[in-house]
């Protein structure tokens, strides 16, 4: 069907629709969070897909923050929406994320 396009990662530990990626260099056009400094690329993500709504996305983003909770991570930064098709795709074959950074203790 469509391709998206996805900035390079690794994933570091996977858990069911859970992963915690290591992001390689990139940019994000709309972000906001002054007091957070050049961090390390740790990103708590959950995928999930079909319309996405401000009201899906809290969903999404509170599912998300009890699994880093969970996991012992700590929330780095705000947490972000990423949509990556357009509206003409099915919603079934729609591709969309909520991330937030995160903190490893080793």
């Amino acid at each position: 069907m469509s391709h998206y396009e996805s900035p390079e990662y690794q994933i570091k530990f996977k858990e069911d629709a859970f992963e915690l990626r290591e992001y390689y260099d990139f940019y994000i056009v709309e972000y906001e969070n002054p007091s957070d400094p050049d961090l390390d690329r740790g990103f708590g993500t959950l995928t999930y897909s079909g319309n996405s709504s401000p009201r899906k996305e809290e969903a999404q983003m509170s599912i998300l923050e009890k699994w880093v909770h969970q996991k012992n991570y700590t929330i780095t930064s705000n947490f972000m929406v990423a949509i990556y098709n357009g509206p003409y795709v099915p919603p079934f074959f729609r591709h969309n994320e909520v991330m937030v950074r995160v903190a490893v203790s080793e």
